[in-house]
């Protein structure tokens, strides 16, 4: 008989930031144990596997798709067996070749979601989503997706991205930012979003004054160690 492995790590998907989840590794889904996979809150998927298997597991609410390799990546384009999981709250597909989410946009529960390393420019068919958390690391261009809809966003993470910081400026609601190796020149943008708890600075090119002036009008935000960083 097929194992079920529950593995004993946590893994934030932001950071500190994000919403910690439990890893649930399955190798070999045993169907007729549906009614016990719809009592879990997360699965992480592998994608060896036939990805229609989510049409019998419609009740899942985080959802992460793994590719463990290039040919796996490769493969792995199409999130439309997703769609059945109407339910899902969670969906991370990173480091896949999956370069649209309009086979998910019907969903509309999402509020975590998961694109660093893919190949996805554009949000525009998920701008209905309530977005709470988005990680989109190494891929995120400010230039093609357009984030100004997502006005409920909480956490971000674009670090390694190419990040224009007048994009941000009607998140309003943002706690959590990582913007960290991005190379960005201007932070002023930042001062119009006084709800900031805490900016990962790292490997940009910020006027030290700046920073200082942020960090006086918003003490409670951690930004680290100014003066080391910079």
């Amino acid at each position: 008989m097929n194992r079920l492995k529950e593995l004993t790590s946590i893994y934030p998907i932001l950071g500190n930031a994000w919403e910690t989840m439990i890893y649930l590794n399955v190798t070999n889904p045993i169907y007729k144990f549906s009614d016990f996979w719809k009592a879990l809150d997360y699965w992480e998927y592998q994608v060896e596997m036939d990805l229609d298997v989510f049409k019998r597991f419609i009740e899942l609410e985080y959802v992460s798709i793994v590719a463990r390799d290039s040919e796996l990546r490769d493969k792995l384009t199409s999130l439309l067996p997703v769609s059945y999981c109407e339910k899902l709250k969670g969906l991370s597909c990173r480091d896949s070749s999956i370069d649209t989410l309009e086979e998910v946009s019907n969903l509309k529960l999402v509020e975590y979601l998961d694109l660093s390393r893919t190949a996805v420019e554009s949000l525009d068919c998920i701008s209905h989503w309530k977005l709470k958390g988005l990680n989109f690391q190494f891929t995120f261009d400010s230039e093609l997706i357009d984030l100004a809809k997502f006005t409920d966003l909480k956490q971000l993470n674009i670090r390694y991205g190419n990040v224009d910081l007048n994009a941000l400026v009607n998140l309003k609601n943002l706690e959590y930012l990582n913007i960290g190796y991005c190379k960005i020149d201007d932070f002023s943008p930042l001062f119009e979003l006084p709800n900031l708890k805490e900016i990962y600075l790292p490997d940009n090119n910020f006027r030290k004054s700046d920073l200082l002036k942020y960090k006086e009008i918003n003490p409670e935000c951690d930004m680290g160690d100014i003066e080391r960083l910079y």
